[in-house]
């Protein structure tokens, strides 16, 4: 059953004219390639699109390239899951 709370929560989420920011780092294991975000349904207003990178240099130095929509990765803004082309490679342990 949805109370009004809930009801209210959905509205404010989905039209809200202040989307709430956030970052969610996805570490590659080279086989994935579907991440679910922490909070959905992401906002779809080009202002507020999400901006996905990729690190394509080291964890101690890296290089962020900022991934293009519809060529790099595509997006479900009602689920929250990101589906990048290809995998990401393994992800380095820091030590």
């Amino acid at each position: 059953m949805r109370t009004m709370q809930n009801i209210w929560d959905t509205f404010c989420n989905r039209f809200s004219n202040f989307p709430m920011n956030f970052t969610d780092e996805m570490k590659g294991d080279g086989i994935s390639k579907t991440w679910e975000m922490t909070f959905q349904p992401l906002c779809d207003v080009t202002a507020y699109k999400p901006v996905v990178t990729k690190n394509t240099g080291t964890y101690a130095s890296p290089t962020w390239v900022v991934l293009v929509e519809n060529t790099d990765y595509t997006i479900d803004y009602k689920t929250g899951f990101i589906t990048l082309t290809s995998p990401l490679p393994e992800a380095l342990d820091p030590n």
